[in-house]
């Protein structure tokens, strides 16, 4: 909650928040550490809240070769390494990684 000489001025109301029935979420850059240090972290914290939707799917894109598979155990140790969760319960993660996919492309590709 706002404190100071201008708190009294600011109206905050509470705003209960909403679920989407269905989120895309693309990373570019997805085979960088932001993603492993980060985002995946903070996706599994989601997950693990009961925060994402059903049908939930991220996307990575990368210029780096790399299946979905390969992506999907990359960034699972990504969250056992760095997710404040960790290790990564596997009901939870598998619920999460059934959505993970990798596109590997470069700008420069027509």
């Amino acid at each position: 909650m706002a404190t100071g000489p201008m708190a009294a001025e600011i109206n905050v109301a509470p705003t209960p928040y909403e679920i989407p029935q269905a989120f895309s979420l693309v990373i570019f850059g997805a085979a960088g550490d932001l993603t492993r240090r980060k985002l995946f972290p903070a996706l599994y914290a989601l997950a693990h809240d009961n925060l994402l939707p059903e049908r939930f799917a991220v996307i990575g894109f990368a210029r780096r070769e790399m299946s979905h598979e390969a992506f999907r155990a990359e960034m699972r140790a990504a969250v056992d390494q760095f997710s404040r969760l960790r290790p990564a319960k596997p009901e939870i993660w598998d619920r999460l990684a059934r959505g993970i996919y990798y596109v590997s492309a470069s700008f420069e590709d027509p």
